[in-house]
């Protein structure tokens, strides 16, 4: 005979409760921690608020808050529904975990630009200008990129190791009038970029004279030698040498024939090109440009020099290849200084007045500075060439 099993109400009830709370009871037992950054993307200095939960909520739990090397940024404890904050400043990249009861939240990457400063130093025609700049915070490795704009439009870009993880910096040669502007960006490690731009600055293009000194002489001097007119030298002082290197330069291009220097003279002193000579061959020559008013020291073919001079009025100078026959140290009876005869009575001689046109009785003066040099350049049998 079968035993009856009689089951009552409150044993059912009993049963259920027991069954419902079971789900319950294991998700209390499985603690878990969120984690998440009011910003992904940050500059260089700033602080985020890195903010999370605990499950099941409690209040004042402690939650450590690490990066991916394992310090620890800070310690913030929970309110009574679960939540926790904390303000951190990364300085650079990081991965940010909260761990509570030894249970970690998912990473969180705090990505910070790095702060990029570049500057452009003086930009002086026909000088050197230097960019320099910096990169925080220090970097292992990586190379900042460097872009040079003239009037708007890219010159050139160049990427520069940083020295000393922080530094770095490049120079130009500074060819051409406009306005410049350098920038500079750098990307890190973890693929986050920053940038600069520096001040736009413009070529300087001053009025200069017989009497000025100063570093835009020397660079005004230095372009007119690298385009072979003859001055005495290339130091910090305008000097009659150098007004008459100008003249002959621009007697050359056609322009005014001043001794002066004025923003349009500095622009074409920027375009200009070597003089070529008319005539080309094996050796050295002299010619004589009469149109132009300049003699031209010419070597196998290529302009040495250009200078200033005034040949005959009223074609007193003639046209043709003739060569020095005949040298004079010092002046002649008739005060020409250092003549060097080519044409009868017709000399290279230095004369206290050489004006911009054609002036002398036949001769090619040349100003007093530089007589004595033209006369050790004509040497005995020199082919000398007077042209229009």
């Amino acid at each position: 005979m079968r035993a009856r099993i009689r089951i009552t109400l409150p044993l059912l009830l009993s049963a259920a409760l027991v069954l419902s709370a079971a789900p319950s009871a294991v998700a209390q037992d499985t603690p878990g921690v969120t984690l998440r950054a009011g910003r992904k993307i940050m500059e260089l200095g700033q602080n985020v608020i890195l903010r999370g939960r605990i499950d099941p909520p409690a209040q004042g739990e402690t939650v450590s808050i690490v990066d991916d090397t394992g310090h620890e940024w800070a310690t913030p404890t929970t309110d009574e529904e679960g939540r926790f904050s904390a303000k951190v400043d990364p300085r650079r990249t990081r991965q940010f975990q909260a761990i509570w009861v030894a249970v970690p939240s998912e990473p969180v990457t705090v990505k910070v630009r790095p702060r990029v400063r570049v500057s452009l130093r003086a930009v002086r025609l026909f000088g050197t200008a230097r960019i320099r700049g910096t990169v925080a915070p220090v970097q292992e490795s990586g190379r900042a990129a460097v872009t040079l704009r003239r009037d708007g439009e890219v010159a050139w870009t160049r990427r520069l190791d940083l020295r000393k993880g922080r530094f770095f910096s490049t120079s130009f040669e500074v060819g051409k009038v406009g306005r410049f502007t350098a920038t500079a960006s750098f990307t890190d490690a973890a693929g986050v970029r920053g940038g600069d731009w520096s001040e736009t600055r413009p070529t300087p293009l001053p009025y200069l004279s017989v009497g000025a000194r100063g570093v835009f002489v020397r660079l005004l001097e230095q372009r007119l030698c690298e385009l072979k007119y003859k001055l005495l030298g290339c130091d910090r002082r305008f000097s009659y040498d150098t007004a008459d290197g100008l003249r002959a330069f621009n007697k050359v291009e056609g322009r005014a024939r001043l001794g002066t220097v004025d923003a349009g003279t500095w622009a074409a002193l920027a375009r200009a090109n070597v003089a070529k000579a008319r005539h080309r061959g094996k050796g050295f020559h002299i010619e004589v440009d009469q149109t132009r008013q300049v003699i031209l020291m010419v070597k196998d073919g290529k302009v040495t020099h250009v200078l200033h001079t005034s040949t005959g009025a009223g074609n007193a100078t003639r046209d043709g290849t003739f060569h020095v026959f005949r040298k004079l140290a010092g002046y002649s009876p008739n005060r020409l200084y250092y003549p060097s005869y080519f044409d009868g009575l017709r000399a290279f001689h230095g004369w206290p007045e050489v004006p911009t046109y054609n002036a002398s009785h036949g001769c090619a003066r040349v100003p007093m500075w530089s007589a004595t040099w033209v006369y050790e350049k004509a040497d005995i049998g020199t082919k000398v060439i007077v042209y229009h």
